[in-house]
């Protein structure tokens, strides 16, 4: 009875999973690449105050 329970259980979210785990990286390398461009604006405008 657990094993088959586990066995769907095991089976069904594999996927779910997935592409959670792919929106979350989306999302991650979103918010990654803005944090870097307003960080090389940052380093850019002291450079040009210097």
């Amino acid at each position: 009875m657990g094993s088959r329970i586990n066995a769907t259980a095991l089976r069904t979210p594999v996927s779910a999973r997935l592409s959670s785990s792919m929106s979350w990286l989306s999302v991650n390398l979103g918010v990654f690449t803005q944090n870097f461009l307003s960080i090389l604006r940052l380093e850019n405008s002291t450079l040009n105050t210097r």
